[in-house]
């Protein structure tokens, strides 16, 4: 009776890790690009669904551009980035320590030391350094389309959201500087604008560095955000309000359908211990002797990166996809809305985002839905 429990034990492990495996496997169609699969390592199927590159990266992101990042490595902290071409072929040798996607023709990567204390820079797609090393830090985006693709980019509508010394500001594809490192924060940019801050207030800005702001007034997307009677409405340019919510949005994306996509971003602190030590020390005082343990460890400092709350909302600011944090919604061209959670990439701290597998209509029922 033992080594049947044991056995079935066994058996329902099996399934739960295939289970797992066809999950994180699902190659989603679009364009002739390999797409990427895996769990704890990581390789590319073609189009048809044949194994162009094997699992043995450590990390890895989709194809962006004909090219696609990825690491090999033991720890988070000794990875090594590069890129391969649609062919599988290591065309920009693993040597950064963080790489991101390609976009608009430039990748970001990392110079050599590790995430605290090298530099930022951009590259083209022969591995030439077009932006030379010079930024301590890059707000490169995690972009999810419509099947879902791992990419993080650092470029976005032609502007790269740059850290020099303690500031954030633009720079365009030639390096120059397009909006000045007056911020505390800011984020990449989106339909034209981008959310900033410095000194604690929060505004969107347009590609001159024009603040888009009136007093409670943000404008989103065409829309007006009021703040009254303790909530937030989405008014329209006829000042029809749209939605109303209680709780503050940064943005809001609408559909046909009658229904929101509303989304917060949030700094986070990372902060990482990458050495702890052990040691003794023995000191003598007459006849007496005593030994002391002493264990430190060794901090090789901190970052930030943004994590995104998002839920789908109906007028009435009732929640038909409840919102969370670490949550991402994508609508798909059939008009169901898939749920992805994230992960955050330890030697990047950058959010990625993994499908969940979980599919809902627009009026918060569950459905299936054929990849």
């Amino acid at each position: 009776m033992l080594k049947i429990r044991l056995n079935l034990r066994k058996v329902v492990a099996i399934a739960t890790c295939l289970t797992v495996s066809i999950m994180f496997d699902v190659i989603y169609a679009q364009s002739g690009e390999p797409k990427l699969f895996g769990v704890l390592k990581f390789g590319y199927k073609d189009a048809k669904g044949k194994v162009l590159v094997k699992k043995k990266y450590s990390d890895a992101l989709e194809f962006s551009e004909g090219m696609a990042a990825l690491a090999k490595g033991k720890w988070a902290w000794d990875l090594k980035w590069g890129f391969i071409d649609v062919t599988g072929k290591e065309v920009i040798p693993l040597q950064f320590p963080i790489a991101l996607s390609f976009s608009d023709g430039l990748a970001g990567v990392l110079s050599e030391g590790d995430y605290f204390s090298g530099k930022w820079g951009f590259i083209d797609k022969t591995g030439k350094v077009v932006i030379p090393f010079l930024y301590h830090d890059t707000k490169g985006h995690t972009e999810t389309d419509e099947n879902g693709k791992r990419i993080l980019k650092g470029f976005s509508e032609g502007l790269a959201c740059v850290k020099l010394d303690d500031k954030w500001g633009y720079i365009d594809k030639s390096g120059e500087i397009v909006i000045p490192f007056d911020f505390d924060n800011a984020e990449s940019f989106k339909n034209g604008f981008a959310r900033v801050s410095r000194f604690g207030i929060a505004y969107s800005i347009d590609k001159s560095g024009n603040e888009v702001r009136n007093g409670m007034k943000d404008y989103i997307k065409g829309l007006r955000k009021v703040a009254q009677n303790g909530r937030f409405e989405y008014v329209d340019t006829t000042g029809v309000v749209l939605f109303s919510t209680l709780q503050d949005f940064d943005e809001i994306e609408i559909f046909t359908d009658g229904v929101a996509i509303l989304s917060k971003t949030e700094t986070m602190d990372f902060s990482m211990t990458l050495k702890s030590t052990t040691s003794n020390k023995t000191t003598a005082f007459n006849t007496t002797t005593t030994t002391y343990t002493t264990t430190s460890n060794t901090i090789k400092g901190w970052r930030t990166y943004d994590t995104v709350t998002q839920g789908l909302i109906d007028k009435n600011g009732e929640e038909i996809i409840p919102i969370q944090k670490q949550q991402k919604i994508v609508r798909h061209n059939d008009g169901i809305f898939e749920i992805y959670k994230e992960r955050v990439i330890v030697g990047v701290f950058i959010p990625d985002y993994l499908p969940t597998g979980k599919f809902y209509d627009s009026s918060g029922k569950q459905v299936k839905r054929n990849k």
